[in-house]
């Protein structure tokens, strides 16, 4: 079978859907080692960093997952005879998209969420308007879709009317690199930052409307002033589209001065701030699978997050999840993991636990599974 799979996210200063495009391709590379690949990729500089087996190709100069219109033409017009040239008997498009127009072969598709249909206002009309476009187009068009939870299968189901019976709901992990660390590296952390040198609250992702950072800066006050709290509160990701008022929600808090953003964190870095900090909090609106909370818990990182998705769903008994968007609540629950010690410690070992039960080797045999009944069925 030759599977040919679009790794175009694969990509410096790569965040969620990159990297989780990024994990699945090296754990189909450690797990299969009979089926041929081809991966497109923009260029060829990440691809040394793989090791590929001899089965994998690399197959690099395609356009820019967000190069428009040029990667739209290239994807509806170029890929299709791409495949049919490679003879092709699987595409798999990892990150929203396949091609819309007949191809050769069958073709699956990961959809991670509907967030810009959740959360519309959230997101750049034009934004929201083309994902929603291709999000339809796309699972039109696939043999199979792929999602990381039951909430996006839910969402797909209520939101775009995909069939049951092509729905597949394959969960993403945390790769090995994600593990507790005792005692955390405080001598790499003050080097990132020197707050990193004091105890503080974590929270990780690209800062959008989404992300709620200015209901965890009003929950952050409220910790401070009700549990006498040294914590800083640390923000790792870069600034998103409609960034602003989270950002100004940091500057005008009344806990500015112990509130410290990150910007971008490369994974080796994320790693060291997972296992030192003493709670991750996740305020978001809205996840289709929720990486951060896993990859923290991961690392041994007390959890607690609101319920938006499907963050219960992977959070489980693990941590704390606050049921809306509730600052006092989210307050009350992170000093309540703060001011008790054998709570935390408790909830650190549950939280290892429960993402050991996730596992990028098993989403790989999974998804290999789906290879296989699509192309048995051409």
């Amino acid at each position: 079978m030759k599977i040919v799979f679009d790794a175009r996210t694969v990509r410096p200063r790569r965040t969620g859907v990159g990297y989780a495009v990024e994990r699945l391709l090296r754990a189909l590379m450690e797990c299969d080692r009979q089926n041929e690949y081809v991966v497109l990729m923009t260029d060829d500089a990440e691809w040394p960093r793989f090791s590929a087996p001899q089965n994998f190709r690399l197959l690099s100069g395609c356009p820019d997952y967000e190069s428009h219109p040029r990667g739209d033409l290239w994807e509806r017009f170029a890929l299709p005879r791409l495949l049919e040239c490679e003879r092709a008997d699987v595409f798999h498009g990892p990150a929203f998209r396949v091609p819309h127009t007949r191809c050769t072969c069958p073709t699956v598709v990961t959809v991670y969420d509907l967030t810009c249909m959740r959360c519309g206002s959230d997101y750049p009309w034009r934004f929201r308007c083309y994902m929603a476009w291709q999000g339809r187009r796309s699972c039109k068009a696939a043999r199979a879709i792929i999602a990381p939870s039951a909430a996006t299968a839910r969402d797909l189901r209520d939101m775009l009317g995909v069939p049951e019976s092509k729905i597949r709901v394959i969960p993403a992990a945390a790769d090995s690199r994600f593990r507790p660390a005792d005692p955390p590296d405080r001598a790499r952390l003050a080097k990132i930052h020197p707050a990193l040198s004091q105890p503080y609250i974590l929270t990780v992702g690209t800062i959008e409307p989404r992300k709620r950072i200015d209901l965890l800066v009003a929950a952050f006050e409220r910790a401070r002033a009700a549990g006498s709290l040294s914590h800083s509160l640390v923000l790792a990701g870069k600034a998103g589209w409609k960034s602003g008022p989270s950002l100004r929600a940091v500057r005008d808090s009344a806990a500015a001065a112990a509130i410290h953003h990150l910007d971008y964190v490369d994974k080796a870095d994320l790693v060291a701030l997972y296992q030192g900090a003493d709670l991750f909090v996740c305020a978001s609106r809205y996840e289709g699978f929720g990486l951060p909370p896993l990859e923290a818990m991961a690392c041994g990182c007390p959890v607690v997050t609101t319920s938006g998705g499907a963050l219960a769903e992977v959070v489980g008994e693990a941590g704390i999840v606050v049921d809306g968007p509730c600052a006092e609540l989210l307050a009350e629950a992170m000093v309540a993991v703060l001011t008790d010690g054998a709570r935390r410690c408790e909830m650190s070992h549950r939280a290892v636990e429960r993402a050991s039960q996730f596992s990028w080797i098993a989403s790989a045999q999974q998804t290999l599974n789906v290879y296989r009944e699509i192309a048995g069925a051409k």
